[in-house]
Formats: C-alpha cells, sequence, structure tokens
C-alpha cells in the first residue's frame, strides 16, 4: 500500500508542478503583451507631438501576411485602446487602429532631415 500512496503523492506532485507552470506562463504572455501595448502607445504619442510619419505593421486575420499603414497621428491626447491615423496618400481619409493589432511601429521624423527611427 505505501508504494501505491507515494506513487500517487508523486504524481499529484507532478501535476501540480505542471499546472504552476502552464499557469505562470499564461500570466507572464499576459505581462510581455501589455509592454509591448505600453510601448506601442508611447511611440506613437511622441510621433504625434513630433507631427512624424508612421509606419504601422497591423496583424490581420483575413489576410495570412501584414497590412502596412503608412500615415500620421492625429492625437495628442493620451491613446487608450485605438489610435487614429490620418493616411499619407490621402490626409482626408482617416483610419482607427486598435493597439492590440500593430505588430511593429516605425517613424520617420521629416523634422530632423528624414531620420528613421524604427524600434
Amino acid at each position: 500500500m505505501d508504494k501505491k500512496n507515494s506513487s500517487f503523492k508523486k504524481l499529484g506532485k507532478h501535476l501540480v508542478r505542471t499546472s504552476i507552470t502552464l499557469l505562470d506562463s499564461l500570466f507572464n504572455d499576459n505581462l510581455e503583451q501589455q509592454q509591448m501595448l505600453e510601448k506601442h502607445r508611447e511611440q506613437l504619442l511622441d510621433a504625434s507631438r513630433r507631427k512624424a510619419l508612421v509606419v504601422l505593421q497591423l496583424k490581420t486575420k483575413k489576410i495570412a501576411h501584414f497590412e502596412t499603414v503608412v500615415g500620421y497621428v492625429t492625437t495628442k491626447r493620451p491613446i487608450h485602446e485605438q489610435v487614429v491615423i490620418k493616411i499619407q496618400n490621402n490626409l482626408q481619409q482617416l483610419r482607427i487602429v486598435a493597439l492590440r493589432d500593430i505588430e511593429k511601429v516605425s517613424v520617420l521624423d521629416t523634422k530632423n532631415k528624414h531620420k528613421l527611427i524604427a524600434k
């Protein structure tokens, strides 16, 4: 009987460790995602203040590839969940982009002789 009990205890400990590991990885992914959103938010606010051109690479569910949006950030207020981009080719057209859909942000500073700030 003692052999069966020790086997069950070992199995139980293994299951607990596995569950803790899975939960830890779940929460860490969420933390990394929040840090990335905050980084994009700060980059976009900085680009807005400098009136710099931004290039956004977006994750899309409809297309297997990435989508690219080029334009200017229209707000100087804090950005929460979405950002409004004034499209470069047609300044009358606006595009609302969710921060969670942004994969990469690149900023082209037009004031400093086209200095590229890729982040």
